[in-house]
């Protein structure tokens, strides 16, 4: 069994980090559970050191941002880092917008699909059959079809959507 009083912890932190929020987690620590040692790393030290670099530009891309960290021998360099309001919010909806505005595409949420087995010649078959016009379907929120929309937009980002291998000149 672990003594906690003799173990050091490791916490991580995003790179934009509030210095505050930091010096109250590390009283917090100290005073209440009465640990040994503390280590805060920022995430992308940790992302190079995953990969066995301690020099790396880690990008990190989420649902509504992008920052790039340069990370140099182990250190992040706080000063330099680039933060885009681009993700993948901004991906799905352009995808939305491009499907739905510009290709004039209809995208029906899986609830309003039912299956229906059919025997045709011996062999089993999956009928999906519209449910458009019953009630419930018509009495659902908007917000929860436009969720179901965007829930589709995004799998369909993330199965079928890449970074080109290509450099472009």
């Amino acid at each position: 069994m672990v003594n906690v009083l003799e173990t050091a912890v490791l916490f991580s932190e995003n790179a934009i980090h509030n210095k505050e929020m930091r010096m109250k987690l590390t009283e917090h620590m100290f005073e209440k559970y009465k640990i040994p040692a503390l280590f805060i790393v920022k995430d992308p030290v940790l992302s190079a050191f995953s990969c066995g670099r301690s020099t790396a530009l880690i990008l990190d891309s989420g649902h509504k941002q992008t920052i790039a960290t340069p990370v140099n021998d182990g250190y992040a360099l706080l000063k330099c880092i680039i933060k885009h309001d681009i993700g993948g919010k901004l991906l799905t909806s352009d995808l939305k917008s491009t499907l739905l505005t510009k290709k004039n595409v209809t995208i029906k949420p899986r609830y309003t699909f039912k299956k229906k087995f059919i025997n045709v010649e011996g062999a089993e078959m999956v009928q999906l059959v519209d449910l458009n016009q019953s009630d419930a379907i018509k009495n659902t929120h908007p917000n929860y079809n436009t969720w179901s929309q965007d829930e589709i937009l995004r799998e369909m980002k993330e199965d079928f959507l890449s970074v080109s291998d290509e450099v472009l000149q």
